[in-house]
C-alpha cells in the first residue's frame, strides 16, 4: 500500500508541484483547497501520469475549525501532512487592520496547528508514525509584511514544539522556508514590470545569483516527507539560495 499524504493549498503553483513530486515518488494523495477551487483537473492529471497511485480531492475552508476536523476524518489513513496553504499580506505594520491580521493568522498559523492536532491523533491511532511538513517562508528570518512574517515565524515555532511533543509517537515535524517563486500567490496584483523588478532584486541578493524554480521547493518538501529524512525532525530547511543569510559585510 503506498503512503498517503494530505496537501493543503493543492491547487496553487507550489501545491500542485508538491503533489506532482510526491506522486512521482509513489505517494497517494488527498488534495484540498478552499471551496470553489477546482481540483478535478489536477486529480485527473495525477491519475493519468502516476498510476497506480490513488488521488482524491476534498474542499475545505481552512478558516473553519469544524471543516478541518471533517477534512482529516474524510481523508482516512494518512502518513504525511503538508501544510502548504497560505494567505498573502502586503500591509505594513502601521497599516494592517485587525481583520487582515486575524485572517492571515487564521489560515497561515491556526489552520496548520489544528491540522497538526488532528493528524497527530490519526498517527497515534494508526501506531505507524508519520511526517508533517510545514511550508514556512524565508521571511520568518529576514522580515517583511508584519502579519505574514508573524504567521510564518509562528509556524517555525510550532514546528519545533510539535517535533518535541510528537517525536515519541514516531512523528517527524519539519519545515521548508523558501524564497518567493513565480506563482499566482506571489504575483498577486503586481504588474509584469513590478514582478520582474522583485525577481531581479531577489536574484541579486541570493548567494546563488538567481531565483528558485518551484520544483526545487517541491523536491525539498518531498525529501522531508519521506523516509530519506527518517532521522530529521524539528528542522527548518531554507530553500532560498542563501537569502536567509545576513548580507556580506
Amino acid at each position: 500500500m503506498p503512503p498517503v499524504a494530505l496537501i493543503t493549498g493543492a491547487a496553487g503553483g507550489l501545491g500542485s508541484a508538491i503533489a506532482g513530486e510526491l506522486a512521482s515518488r509513489g505517494w497517494s494523495l488527498v488534495l484540498t483547497d478552499r471551496p470553489g477551487v477546482d481540483l478535478n483537473g489536477l486529480v485527473a492529471e495525477l491519475s493519468r501520469d502516476h498510476h497506480p497511485g490513488v488521488f482524491s480531492a476534498i474542499s475545505a475552508d481552512l478558516a473553519d475549525p469544524e471543516q478541518l476536523t471533517e477534512l482529516v476524518h474524510a481523508a482516512g489513513h494518512l502518513d504525511c501532512l503538508v501544510n502548504n496553504a497560505a494567505l498573502p499580506s502586503s500591509a505594513r505594520l502601521v497599516d494592517v487592520t485587525v481583520l487582515e491580521w486575524d485572517q492571515v493568522l487564521a489560515i497561515n498559523l491556526r489552520a496548520p496547528m489544528l491540522l497538526i492536532q488532528a493528524v497527530a491523533r490519526v498517527f497515534a491511532a494508526q501506531g505507524t508514525g508519520g511526517s508533517i511538513v510545514n511550508v514556512a517562508s524565508r521571511v520568518w528570518a529576514t522580515g517583511g509584511p508584519a502579519a505574514y512574517v508573524a504567521a510564518k515565524a509562528g509556524l517555525v515555532g510550532l514546528t519545533h514544539a510539535a517535533a518535541f511533543e510528537f517525536g515519541p509517537l514516531g512523528v517527524r515535524v519539519n519545515a521548508v522556508a523558501p524564497s518567493a517563486v513565480e506563482t499566482a500567490f506571489t504575483t498577486g496584483s503586481r504588474s509584469a514590470a513590478a514582478l520582474a523588478d522583485f525577481q531581479g532584486r531577489q536574484a541579486a541578493l541570493s548567494a546563488l545569483g538567481r531565483a528558485p524554480d518551484v520544483r526545487e521547493i517541491a523536491t525539498s518538501v518531498a525529501f522531508l516527507a519521506g523516509s530519506d529524512s527518517s532521522f530529521i525532525t524539528g528542522e527548518v530547511l531554507h530553500v532560498c539560495g542563501g537569502l536567509q543569510l545576513p548580507p556580506m559585510p
